[in-house]
């Protein structure tokens, strides 16, 4: 390729010489703007002094001073353009600038074939805003051919620094750029590469594929220190994205009283067609020669968990759920993944099918069980169809109607002697029929259902049983609504209103045919029987109307006011239920605690919550009560992780990159505080405290704190500084959990790789 266009380059500068030199020429003819040229393409002046002319014996266009070439969606702009008509090429000099729909490069000179869409630039530079990242990419290349949609570049350098003599580049030989052309957008080959520090010389791959739109630093986390039950410890996590829908990631740890552990892992998601899904797999392993806690020997030295889960969305309502979790032992999840055995999700295996279609649900389940030491129910397999409040009469009918068959399988833990391990089929349907009709300010529903389920074998040792259970009871509630007078300057209250809506419902299940102690209990199917329950809510709304904090998109002019809107200022819903028979129904209490649920949203940077449970019956009646409150919430999560669990820095206040950021303001702009407590009455009380604030456009910093009243007094904390080194980000992160391990991560990376 390079002969062609040395040989192009030599024709140009000699035909350029000629048209200067050439006395027996016609006088050049002048023009502002040359009419439309072959091929739609329209040369313009940039500035009053350009200057442009028509050379009729060299049937060409020169261009001086300043001008722009407009043909087949590109553009090149430059000092001076020569446009040969006859062939559509263009050759150009002098802080040449070339556009197309993918790539906008800047050069000292080049050629360009319209017709072909093939050039050259000499002396490129292309530079790339990555608005994921808050980033520019800087590239330069001795020469640049330009291939249609592919863009090749020699003698590169690509860095993240924005200086003349950057402190650190990827150089290579060639660097091939496609499905795009610019950095970010395109797929990139790149060959002979060295990696280049501070002028020294310290890497070199002789090939490397890539897509800039991602992430590529390997190390995604890693974590030291000392822990009772670990020892001394250090934990990393590896990663490589290989496409924007695909993470592969690799844990290499060690326990210095265990061993060394880890495995591959990859995470998947899609959320922009009408397929979308996500997924994880892991499989992490362990030769342990340590103990468990209470210096316990394991059950086994070969230790592992295995785990996948996939799920999927279609067209038409159908979704998806592929899962699986194979664990070694009981006691590995909680030493060695102690939050995933923390968050009350029970480790199965399922596979699940699922359609829903307006008025009409079905799903269709299997689910074995792995883990020979759980307790679990087994469904091989288990089908339902559904029908959600189907109208008839024009809504004065509604209809419910659940219906299901299962193989049971009720596994006990192996590893008790005797094991009760039981099985059945069962076939349950239940009906539901509501009618609403108004009394009066009242409206009002009355609703009867019938429960029909059947047993090849109950508890018993009874075959092919039936149980029917008669249900039915109303619902009846209304609505009132009062204007308040009441304004606020400073709440930013125009106006507000209150609405009140009380209700009360009935509902009993009147006959069972056989009492749920006479069934082998399996789920919540066999669990049902009698009872009757009354329940009064009461719920609470204050609608506020205000001046939106940010003025809106409208066309109203500048000068009047952004118009009010109304939203929730506060709410508070109360629920509480009465039994009738309550040795039956509520271990003999006739009232159930009281349940409540408040929230305040004052202003739009600060919000607050509390609900409890309430026993009246009770010396110390509080059972629960959970409360907390956060402000400025747009900037409440700026310590948090990507889709694929990379700590990074989220919150807008972070953002550095002058194009995209708003600029930092006052103090309140500029920090973040989240409080939540959580009480259990005789089980525990946890106090969870979240503090961000940004100094300045360089430094942030970030406090999470988790205190545990009650059992005893233990909790988390965590400490996370972060500083822009410009071209380099760095960040300390310094935490202590539970058990008294410390966690250290200390991390010094280019931006753009991590």
């Amino acid at each position: 390729m390079g002969a062609p266009w040395r040989w192009r380059g030599a024709a140009a500068l000699g035909l350029l010489l000629a048209l200067a030199r050439a006395d027996e020429a016609p006088p050049p003819v002048a023009a502002d703007t040359a009419p439309p040229l072959k091929g739609e393409a329209v040369l313009l002046r940039l500035k009053p002094e350009a200057h442009l002319e028509h050379r009729e014996q060299s049937h060409c266009w020169v261009g001086t001073g300043g001008v722009v070439m407009r043909r087949g969606g590109a553009t090149l702009t430059a000092g001076q353009i020569v446009y040969w008509e006859q062939s559509g090429t263009a050759y150009a000099e002098d802080m040449v600038i070339f556009e197309d729909a993918d790539r906008r490069i800047f050069a000292e000179r080049g050629w360009y074939d319209w017709t072909t869409r093939r050039g050259r630039l000499e002396k490129g530079r292309v530079i790339r805003h990555d608005p994921g990242r808050g980033i520019h990419y800087y590239l330069q290349a001795a020469s640049i051919d330009l291939e249609g949609s592919r863009t090749v570049f020699h003698d590169v350098t690509m860095t993240t620094c924005s200086f003349a003599d950057p402190h650190y580049a990827w150089r290579a030989d060639e660097m091939v750029l496609t499905e795009g052309g610019t950095p970010g957008l395109g797929k990139l080959v790149s060959r002979g590469n060295v990696l280049n520090v501070g002028g020294v010389t310290v890497g070199y791959l002789p090939v490397w594929k890539h897509d800039l739109g991602h992430s590529y630093f390997p190390l995604r986390e890693t974590k030291a220190g000392r822990e009772r039950d670990l020892g001394d410890y250090l934990r990393t996590t590896w990663g490589l994205p290989v496409t924007d829908r695909l993470d592969l990631l690799a844990h290499i740890d060690y326990f210095g009283r265990h061993g060394f552990g880890g495995g591959p892992e990859g995470r998947w998601e899609r959320w922009d067609s009408g397929y979308d899904y996500e997924g994880r797999f892991l499989a992490y392993g362990i030769d342990d020669r340590g103990k468990d806690p209470g210096e316990v020997l394991p059950e086994t030295e070969h230790r592992g968990w295995l785990y996948g889960v996939d799920h999927r969305f279609y067209d038409g309502g159908w979704s998806s759920i592929l899962e699986a979790s194979r664990i070694s032992d009981p006691q590995f999840l909680p030493l060695y993944f102690e939050k995933a055995s923390r968050t009350g999700k029970e480790q199965e295996t399922r596979a699940y099918l699922q359609r829903v279609q307006g008025d009409y649900a079905g799903s269709f389940l299997m689910r074995p069980r792995l883990n020979d030491f759980q307790a679990q129910t087994e469904y091989l397999p288990k089908a339902d169809f559904r029908v959600l409040s189907k109208s008839f009469l024009d809504g004065r009918l509604l209809w419910n109607s659940t219906t299901e068959f299962a193989s049971l399988q009720g596994r006990a833990d192996d590893r008790l002697v005797p094991r009760n391990d039981h099985s059945a089929l069962r076939g349950d349907t239940r009906q539901e029929a509501v009618v609403p009709f108004p009394i009066g300010p009242f409206h009002a529903q009355a609703f009867a259902d019938e429960r029909a389920t059947f047993y090849s074998e109950t508890a018993e040792s009874e075959v092919d049983k039936a149980r029917l259970i008669s249900g039915g009871g109303f619902r009846v509630g209304t609505q009132f609504l009062k204007p308040l007078a009441t304004t606020s300057e400073f709440w930013n209250i125009r106006a507000m209103r209150h609405i009140v809506v009380p209700q009360v419902e009935y509902r009993t299940a009147y006959d069972s045919t056989i009492r749920n102690d006479r069934l082998r209990q399996f789920d919540p199917v066999d669990a049902a029987d009698r009872f009757e329950r009354l329940t009064f809510s009461l719920g609470n709304i204050w609608q506020a109307r205000r001046r939106p904090a940010v003025r809106q998109e409208t066309d109203l002019p500048e000068a009047e006011p952004a118009p009010l809107v109304t939203g929730d200022f506060a709410t508070l819903d109360l629920r509480m239920h009465y039994f009738p028979v309550p040795h039956r129904d509520n271990a003999d209490h006739p009232w159930s605690p009281l349940e409540g649920e408040f929230r305040v949203v004052p202003r739009d940077y600060l919000a607050a919550y509390t609900d409890w449970t309430y026993n009246p019956e009770v010396s110390e009646g509080l059972e629960t009560w959970n409360v907390g409150m956060t402000i400025n919430p747009d900037y409440a999560e700026a310590f948090g992780a990507d889709r694929f669990g990379r700590a990074r820095f989220s919150a807008r206040a972070l953002e550095t990159d002058s194009s995209s950021s708003p600029k930092l303001g006052s103090i309140s702009d500029r920090w973040s505080l989240n409080l939540e407590n959580r009480f259990v009455k005789e089980d525990s009380s946890t106090l969870n405290a979240t503090l961000t604030y940004v100094f300045s456009e360089r430094w942030s910093a970030g406090i999470e704190q988790e205190y545990q009243w009650l059992p005893g007094h233990r909790g988390d904390q965590k400490l996370l500084l972060r500083r822009d080194l410009h071209e380099w980000v760095m960040e300390l992160s310094v935490g202590r959990d539970a058990n008294h391990g410390a966690n250290v991560l200390f991390l010094v990376y280019p931006k753009g790789l991590f």
